[in-house]
């Protein structure tokens, strides 16, 4: 996992650390988002990227109780797929059996109505 990733994942709750880690030693995955503040979240909603607005997101506690991620199968950045579903289902796969392993409850985007794909929560 590359610096960035590690520092958004940084901002999350020991337990959402843990479990990514252990996926990307499996599924190489980059982290977008940990902790949202007032401003980003606010930001997210209006680009309609979020449908929560601050301070209703998981993501706006600190630590974070929730992280976006994307697969990164390749560990480049530059080509993350947005729109290759099977590769996230693959990454969904992997954070659905480390989460049970590890005893976590956890909530998945791709769960929600509006599809939220990269979004990984604790409940």
């Amino acid at each position: 996992m590359n610096t960035a990733s590690l520092d958004k994942l940084k901002q999350c709750d020991p337990r959402l650390i843990k479990l990514i880690m252990r996926v990307d030693e499996i599924y190489p995955v980059h982290v977008i988002c940990g902790h949202r503040n007032k401003e980003d979240q606010n930001a997210a909603f209006k680009s309609n990227h979020s449908k929560l607005e601050y301070p209703n997101s998981k993501h706006n506690l600190f630590p974070s109780l929730a992280v976006d991620l994307v697969p990164d199968p390749d560990r480049s950045p530059k080509t993350i797929s947005w729109v290759d579903l099977k590769a996230f289902e693959i990454m969904i796969l992997a954070i659905e059996a480390i989460a049970e392993d590890q005893g976590l409850k956890i909530r998945l985007g791709r769960d929600f109505k509006f599809k939220d794909w990269p979004h990984v929560e604790l409940i």
